[in-house]
């Protein structure tokens, strides 16, 4: 869009020379907002996350924990400051609820 905007712009300014259009027109167009980031996408494909996960299915304790930090972060959508303030005593591991009663 940004790109056809500045054509159109090229040529109005093109025409204006030539004495077709108004001169004022090719100024009144205004080329879109493009964020930076924008084309990033929003997520991970779902088959990526899984991918992932299957990567830390071990006995090993640094896998065991990745995964249930990957799990807090894909499944349940904590974001990763929820998750680094995450806190043992907030989980109540023999019943799988969280501190607010939610099944975990």
């Amino acid at each position: 869009m940004k790109v056809m905007t500045g054509a159109l712009r090229v040529f109005l300014r093109y025409a204006a020379d030539q004495g077709l259009c108004d001169p004022r027109l090719a100024n009144a167009l205004r080329a879109p907002r493009v964020y930076t980031r924008e084309s990033l996408p929003s997520a991970p494909a779902w088959v990526d996350v899984q991918r992932l996960l299957a990567t830390t299915e071990t006995d090993r304790p640094a896998d065991i924990r990745d995964r249930a930090i990957l799990m807090l972060l894909a499944i349940y959508g904590m974001r990763s400051g929820e998750v680094a303030a995450l806190r043992l005593d907030q989980v109540d591991m023999p019943q799988g609820i969280g501190d607010r009663g939610d099944l975990l």
